[in-house]
């Protein structure tokens, strides 16, 4: 492939340089059997040279990636920290439209689905005698089938807890058979195809349709609740690294064995119209299945309340909770500095009241508005935030209040979450986090925007005071000490500092 013809050029030009360095020489006259064993490794027209060397070099790193998340999984690393956070973000993105497209995606994945495209696949390979493709194919599947159930049971490591998972299962859960399966096997279908196209336009479809097959196998087992990140993961690496020896074996087979296999026991166009027949009756499976495995009903969920008296407050709100929000991995963020008692109607009464906007869903629509209105210097009165997590939970709304300017680049946000003390009945105890955000950043590469928030962020917490006591929604306010002054960052980068004080605002009925 095009991988090996630039890996050829660079070692023969190199390889000559390195053949006329004196020193070189040298050491190849004192050590001759070891130079010659890694000659006959770099040499591309040997069958055990540089395509298995190639090929071994990146099986070896997609193993260390496996077992770096197996690291990371025993030492319970930030990766592992970030699982559930995930796992409880992508739940803010489910519609229905989208949990029927994911469960399709999944069950592209399943042992019953992958069987009947093997059937398909074996019917082409044999009539076109490929017996070693059948034989790659046979060994792909079975192998993924083994190595998962023997790393199941092994780390032994439970689903994600999610009560609405819409797929949920009852093996252990690391690593991800499916994305595993995802590509060792529908990876080794997208060579197959790249193998036996005839235009370099086919060649580019079968890469990308087979990238993006993997991709949607791995990401609807996190959507739709059934695995954690991690584990998807490291089904990625160890598919990966299956997936790269199996390829390897076939383009060393391909290259050295000239050997003719004859002609097709059927006629082209006669294996072509049947294997169209067969893989409309896999779709037909494929959508016979989803049929009969419809997603799991969701049910409303109940949450644990814990009913509190005002004296309580704020000393035992803290005794098994985070005082401060934190980034994806668990890092403490900025201290809770704003506290609200009320039902989550009132709440939303008195900000409006003070002209404070609810913040739009993060949907792919209003992100784009928000890019568009921050390129332009634009107003988007209740432009979406970047979410922010406490108790592994991203926040269950937010308001912002425009400044003079009324651009998208700046406003005044405060982040809420609901917690489970209440006072009795819906008198339910809410914290938020409140700061200035002064400008639009781009964070994860340049693909997703930001704010930068202002260091001093008491100034905000002042601000929101300040209106609440105008209004005639604040039955009475305290001020507490939640933790001490310190200075930190949020997720972003940016710095702030705080007294570690908080408003406590009692909503008015």
């Amino acid at each position: 492939m095009a991988v090996f013809r630039v890996v050829k050029s660079v070692v023969k030009s190199v390889g000559k340089g390195v053949r006329q360095d004196p020193e070189v020489q040298r050491l190849a006259s004192r050590h001759p059997r070891v130079f010659h064993f890694v000659r006959r490794r770099i040499t591309p027209d040997e069958k055990f040279g540089l395509h298995l060397t190639v090929g071994a070099l990146v099986a070896l790193l997609f193993v260390y990636f496996f077992f770096s998340v197996v690291t990371d999984l025993i030492g319970q690393e930030p990766l592992i920290q970030s699982d559930l956070r995930i796992i409880n973000l992508v739940q803010l993105f489910r519609m229905p439209s989208v949990n029927h497209a994911m469960l399709l995606v999944t069950y592209l994945g399943k042992w019953q689905v992958v069987l009947a495209a093997m059937m398909v696949g074996g019917f082409v390979f044999v009539v076109n005698k490929r017996w070693h493709y059948l034989i790659a194919m046979a060994a792909s599947v079975t192998f993924s089938e083994l190595f998962i159930w023997l790393a199941k049971n092994l780390f032994d490591r439970p689903r994600p807890p999610l009560v609405n998972a819409l797929a949920p299962e009852t093996s252990f859960s690391f690593p991800s058979g499916h994305s595993f399966v995802a590509f060792s096997f529908y990876g080794l279908l997208a060579y197959f195809w790249f193998r036996a196209a005839a235009r370099r336009w086919q060649k580019v479809l079968a890469i990308v349709l087979g990238i993006i097959t993997i991709i949607a196998i791995g990401s609807s087992r996190i959507y739709l609740g059934a695995h954690w990140p991690s584990d998807v993961l490291a089904g990625y690496a160890s598919g990966a690294a299956w997936l790269t020896i199996l390829i390897t074996v076939l383009e060393i087979r391909h290259r050295f064995n000239s050997r003719d296999r004859g002609a097709p026991y059927l006629k082209k166009s006669t294996v072509t119209v049947i294997t169209l027949v067969l893989t409309a009756l896999w779709g037909g499976y494929l959508g016979y299945y989803y049929q009969t495995h419809p997603l799991r009903p969701q049910t409303e969920t109940v949450e644990p309340q814990v009913t509190i008296t005002r004296r309580d407050i704020p000393q035992n709100l803290f005794l098994h909770l985070p005082r401060a929000s934190e980034t994806i991995t668990g890092t403490p963020m900025e201290p809770i500095n704003i506290i609200v008692v009320g039902s989550q109607e009132e709440l939303a009464r008195a900000f409006t009241a003070a002209e404070w906007f609810p913040t739009d869903p993060i949907t792919v629509p209003n992100v784009w508005r928000l890019l568009v209105a921050s390129l332009f210097n634009d107003p988007y009165l209740q432009a979406p935030g970047t979410p922010s997590f406490w108790d592994t939970r991203p926040n269950d709304f937010a308001f912002e209040q425009p400044t003079e300017m009324q651009s998208a680049r700046e406003r005044h946000h405060i982040h809420f979450w609901r917690t489970p003390f209440s006072l009795g009945g819906d008198l339910r105890v809410w914290f938020g986090t409140a700061h200035f955000d002064r400008t639009i950043k781009m964070t994860a590469y340049g693909v997703f925007p930001t704010h930068t928030i202002d260091p001093a962020v008491d100034k905000e917490r002042e601000r929101i005071k300040e209106a609440l006591l105008k209004t005639n929604f604040i039955a009475s306010w305290e001020e507490f000490q939640i933790v001490e002054p310190k200075l930190g960052s949020n997720q972003s980068g940016d710095l702030f500092f705080t007294d570690g004080k908080a408003d406590i605002f009692y909503l008015s009925r």
